[in-house]
C-alpha cells in the first residue's frame, strides 16, 4: 500500500485531526517530512483539509490533517478498493450536481438545526439552481 493510500484511508477511518508527526509514528512513514509532501498535495488537491488546530494525537496545537466523513471535500466521493494483486487503491468520483445539492442541503439542516426548503434561482437562460435554500 502507497503511503498516500495509507494516509488516506487512516484519515478517512479515524475521523480525526492528526500532524504529520503524528501520523508518521502511527503509519511508520519516515522520514517525517514525507508525510508532510504527501498532505501538502492531497490539500492542494482538495482531498483533505489541513490547518492549526489541536492533534488528536498529541493534543498540541499544530497544523493538522483530516477528512470530514460527512462533507469530503470538492463534492467527491472517496473509496478503497483492494486489487487482486493485494494492493490498495482510491476511487474518486466526482458527486452529480443533484448528490451535491442534497449533501449541502442536510449539512445545512443538521448545522442550524431548521427544515429549509428549496427555492430555485436562475442564474442564466434555462439555467437554474435549487442550490439556495430559504427558511420554513
Amino acid at each position: 500500500m502507497s503511503h498516500r493510500v495509507k494516509i488516506l484511508k487512516f484519515l478517512k477511518e479515524k475521523e480525526g485531526k492528526y500532524c504529520d508527526d503524528c501520523l508518521s509514528k502511527i503509519l511508520g512513514i519516515f522520514p517525517r517530512q514525507q508525510v508532510y509532501q504527501i498532505c501538502k498535495i492531497l490539500f492542494w488537491k482538495q482531498q483533505i483539509y489541513r490547518k492549526k488546530d489541536k492533534c488528536f494525537g498529541c493534543s498540541r496545537y499544530k497544523i493538522v490533517n483530516w477528512i470530514s466523513s460527512k462533507e469530503i471535500k470538492g463534492g467527491i466521493k472517496m473509496t478503497f478498493q483492494s486489487e487482486k494483486n493485494g494492493k490498495d487503491s482510491i476511487c474518486i468520483e466526482q458527486l452529480s450536481s443533484d448528490e451535491f445539492e442534497n449533501r449541502v442541503k442536510e449539512y445545512v439542516e443538521n448545522k442550524f438545526g431548521k427544515k429549509f426548503s428549496e427555492k430555485s434561482l436562475q442564474v442564466g437562460p434555462d439555467k437554474f439552481h435549487k442550490f439556495d435554500f430559504s427558511i420554513r
